[in-house]
């Protein structure tokens, strides 16, 4: 950590590390024959991330703006969590009213106990509050568009960042 601070509202956190740009090279070139050994191996089967994961979880009925917050803040919650815990997390966070600038103005202690159920909760809710106050304060309420956009907010790494751009952006 650098020893430097940045304010996000009232809760301060240490500069973001500096991200190592990840060079992509495409994928394997067995993927298909991968993909396809999956679909096979799943075709009978129900998962419960089938039904609660990062897409289902998310509420599409307040426009696409939203869902595409409320997607990558479920895929936040997701990571160490059973898709369960992250979709109970969720509920309650929808309940409570899941905006960027409802959950950037919400002390971090609040934040903390409605998302309790997920693993690292405590440092979630940092995230959650310091990543809804820049989508808010720099993005218009919108997540950012790009790998790099994504990347650049507190608790989103590139694997997330790859499922956002998935499932919240279609692309």
């Amino acid at each position: 950590s650098s020893g430097i601070n940045a304010e996000y509202g009232s809760i301060k956190c240490s500069e973001p590390k500096k991200r190592v740009k990840i060079e992509h090279e495409g994928p394997p070139a067995n993927w298909r024959t991968l993909y396809d050994n999956i679909v096979e191996m799943r075709k009978d089967i129900v998962a419960p991330v089938d039904t609660m994961g990062c897409f289902k979880t998310a509420d599409d009925s307040h426009g696409p703006k939203m869902y595409r917050y409320q997607v990558m803040i479920s895929l936040m919650l997701s990571s160490q969590t059973k898709d369960e815990k992250t979709a109970e997390a969720m509920k309650r966070l929808k309940e409570f009213g899941l905006n960027p600038q409802k959950m950037a103005e919400t002390d971090v202690e609040v934040l903390q106990q409605l998302i309790r159920s997920v693993g690292f909760w405590k440092k979630k809710a940092v995230y959650l509050k310091n990543a809804s106050h820049i989508v808010h304060t720099q993005h218009d309420g919108d997540i950012p568009r790009t790998f790099e956009g994504l990347t650049s907010l507190p608790g989103i790494g590139p694997k997330m960042a790859h499922l956002c751009m998935e499932f919240a952006w279609n692309t």
